[in-house]
Formats: structure tokens, sequence, C-alpha cells
């Protein structure tokens, strides 16, 4: 699902201290116009609920406006009404993964790089095979140069 946070995002902290997270999205089919301009249609309106580190990482990255792509399962809530005694039912999205889009804009941390560190200290690039994809490619290139072997730039490294 595709949605922008309608609000910001809200954290709080079960009896037994799990984070569970909240946030209010809405998405919208937008159609253009004849004119140019943009006009939405429907609207859907979700709450999101998030558990756990999720939830704390939702908490400390998410902001109103922020455009998501959400990955869970729809859930149905039930309660009766306080006043009325009558069954009530809400659709609920149980977030496993949430994503800030980079349509529209970059994220950047402190130090103006993206933070590819993990929670646990563990290094979560380790044991990629891929990571050192590049690094790999420099030198085979420098070693054909260097020996004056000829290979067609257009051929794929593998």
């Amino acid at each position: 699902m595709e949605c922008r946070a309608a609000a910001d995002p809200e954290l709080r902290f079960s009896p037994s201290g799990a984070a569970v997270a909240r946030i209010r999205t809405v998405a919208s089919s937008r159609k253009k116009q004849d004119d140019g301009s943009w006009v939405d249609d429907k609207l859907c309106w979700m709450d999101v609920s998030a558990f756990g580190k999720l939830a704390e990482n939702i908490a400390e990255s998410v902001e109103k406006g922020d455009l998501l792509t959400i990955v869970g399962r729809l859930v149905t809530d039930e309660w009766n009404d306080r006043e009325t005694g009558e069954k009530r039912s809400r659709l609920n999205l149980l977030a496993d993964q949430v994503s800030v889009s980079l349509r529209f804009r970059t994220v950047r941390h402190g130090d103006g790089k993206a933070d590819r560190s993990s929670s646990g200290g563990d290094d979560p690039w380790a044991g990629d095979p891929w990571a050192g994809a590049p690094q790999q490619n420099q030198q085979n290139q420098q070693q054909q140069q260097q020996s004056g072997a000829t290979g067609s730039s257009e051929e794929p490294p593998f």
C-alpha cells in the first residue's frame, strides 16, 4: 500500500514494555484533468500499527506528510461502543515493513550518509557476495589494461 502519513506516528508501550506505534494514513487516486489540474478521487483512511523495533524505527523516522510504502496484513478490530453499546469495527493494517518513499526526497543522517548499521551492531552487509563487486570489477579492469588484454566494456562482468 502506498499512502501518506496523515499525522506524526504515536509511540506507546504495552504494560510488558513492548513498543507499539500507530500511524494514521491516507491514500487517494489522483486524476489529471484535461486542463492539467489534479483532482483527488476517493480517499482511503487507514490506521497502521507496528510493534517492537519496527515501531520504534517508525517513531524516529516517519513524519506527517511522508509518502510511505507499507507491507502488512489487514485485520478487523471489533469493540462495543461505550455510549451506545453497539458493536463497532474498523480495518487496521498490521505492518510487517514500512519504507519512506524516495520518489520525492532523499533520506540523510547526521553525517550525510545513509545509515546501514543494524541495531545489533552487526554489519548487515557482511557476507554479501555483491558488496565487493564494484571494487573487484575495477581491479579486473586494471589488470586487463596492464596486460594489454582487450575486452568489450559492454560485456557483463560475470
